[in-house]
């Protein structure tokens, strides 16, 4: 049983001498009056000093700072859209007919192929254009109603969305809007 245990033993202290980060770790080993082997990284008497080469080392990865890199980088940012007009919260009052929608995005103009407006989970109008998109108001829009905006690729996929806003559309001869 104990010649079973040495090989673990010289295999275990190797393990721990090759993960030291010294360049060379100093093992001592020593034989007792009963046979038995062990190993140390304490000298003791008449024990032999083995010297372990570490193996599989490298140096370690460059991390970049952070502070180093550009905020404005664009190439790294989230393709991203926001509602500028109007603003979340708003109430559209009776004498407004049409609703036009502005925004600000980081995506190219290139990379465009449509923007849709979407009210209460459905598609209201669609465009081409990268700055504004128009929303004539009829009856059935009145009351609290949520939009957002789509901006789609060339194969109809989405690139980025934005959150949604939230307007409160007052129509005339309906009595007070819910």
């Amino acid at each position: 049983m104990k010649n079973l245990l040495m090989p673990f033993a010289f295999f275990s202290a190797l393990s721990c001498a090759q993960a030291s980060t010294q360049v060379h770790a100093q093992v001592y080993e020593s034989t007792d009056k009963q046979g038995v082997t062990s190993f140390s990284d304490q000298a003791s008497k008449g024990a032999q000093e083995r010297q372990i080469q570490p193996s599989n080392m490298a140096d370690a990865p460059t991390i970049n700072n952070r502070a180093d890199s550009k905020p404005n980088d664009k190439a790294l940012e989230a393709p991203y859209i926001n509602i500028s007009e109007p603003t979340d919260g708003s109430q559209i009052p009776p004498s407004v007919q049409e609703l036009t929608f502005t925004w600000q995005s980081n995506v190219a103009k290139e990379e465009i192929a449509r923007i849709q407006l979407w009210m209460d989970h459905r598609v209201v109008a669609e465009t081409t254009s990268t700055k504004s998109i128009s929303l004539p108001l009829a009856l059935p829009q009145r009351g609290q109603r949520h939009f957002h905006i789509h901006v789609l690729d060339e194969q109809g996929n989405t690139i980025t969305q934005s959150k949604n806003i939230s307007l409160h559309i007052l129509r005339a001869g309906q009595g007070k809007a819910r």
